[in-house]
């Protein structure tokens, strides 16, 4: 009996050893936290963009649902690109754990209590990726005081415009390459850059179009909203249009604008006279006229003179 009463206490003890020794391996695992903060930022200021830098301007967005994948080994990061064609089954298949929060009114869900690794992030919308949301990867392998901070990139539906730029002469036209604009934003100031037919906000970029040898300027990666064109310069010759020009861009479509340039027109001589059909006629006139009026100054003065003249003899 006494036997039997030590083995079953041996027995417990061996079961609580082994029963809390994973709480305890938990305990010093969920150390981590992570705040993922979801901005409607166009991140101009941030163009790479760095994750960990929050956007300078944007609004908080209430109720966007964030998953973490924890990777089940390192070599899971090598396939991030096979990792963002994966559908949310897929990923869980792929994740040795799946974490879940939904944003609050300051557009900030927060995960608290992960386990060391590393994790890939998606937001989630109608239970499917949210591809207008950027995916990351967070490193929680290390000592962490403080949570770690991610401000994921929008991915915003963009437009494009096509513009084709016409020299009319009379009654022919014919594409004028070689005219140049600037683009603006409606209540913008500045200038929009464009690389490679790209709208950019890399500094090198150009601020000023060109149309090509075909007379088109195309310009796409536009957030949708109202545009305006400003002329620039345009071909010799040809009259430039100083009015501003508006576009108005729309998800996943092309603007289509047509401008024209009119032919300047010189006046041609008259045929058959002595005085040209120019700008000198107006002078010949001018000293035409002048020296009339001088003669007839003249010849007043001088009978005003002679008149006075007889005045004189008469009194005399």
């Amino acid at each position: 009996m006494k036997k039997l009463i030590i083995y079953s206490c041996l027995l417990l003890m061996i079961l609580g050893v082994v029963f809390r020794f994973p709480k305890q391996i938990w305990a010093q695992e969920a150390e981590h936290s992570l705040i993922v903060t979801h901005l409607e930022a166009r991140d101009i200021d941030r163009p790479d963009p760095k994750l960990d830098v929050a956007p300078k301007s944007g609004e908080p967005i209430e109720g966007i649902r964030y998953q973490l994948y924890q990777l089940k080994q390192l070599e899971d990061v090598a396939i991030l690109s096979q990792l963002d064609n994966l559908s949310l089954e897929g990923l869980a298949h792929q994740a040795q754990r799946v974490f879940q929060e939904t944003t609050d009114s300051e557009g900030r869900a927060r995960f608290t209590q992960l386990p060391s690794g590393i994790y890939y992030g998606i937001a989630v919308k109608a239970n499917q990726r949210d591809k207008q949301v950027s995916s990351f990867l967070v490193d929680m392998i290390g000592n962490q005081k403080e949570p770690l901070l991610v401000y994921p990139k929008i991915i915003w539906e963009t437009g494009a415009f096509d513009l084709f730029k016409i020299g009319v002469d009379g009654k022919e036209s014919l594409p004028l390459s070689g005219v140049t604009f600037e683009l603006y934003e409606r209540n913008g100031l500045s200038p929009i850059r464009v690389k490679k037919g790209i709208h950019s906000y890399d500094l090198d970029a150009p601020t000023t179009l060109t149309t090509d040898h075909t007379g088109h300027i195309k310009v796409s990666g536009l957030i949708p909203g109202e545009y305006y064109l400003k002329e620039q310069e345009t071909v010799k010759g040809y009259l430039i249009d100083k009015t501003d020009i508006p576009i108005t861009v729309e998800a996943h479509e092309t603007s289509h604008i047509t401008i024209k340039n009119i032919k300047e027109n010189t006046p041609p001589p008259r045929k058959g006279g002595f005085i040209p059909y120019t700008g000198e006629l107006k002078a010949i006139l001018f000293l035409m006229i002048g020296g009339s009026l001088i003669v007839l100054a003249f010849i007043l003065i001088r009978r005003y003179r002679k008149d006075e003249s007889s005045n004189d003899k008469k009194k005399s």
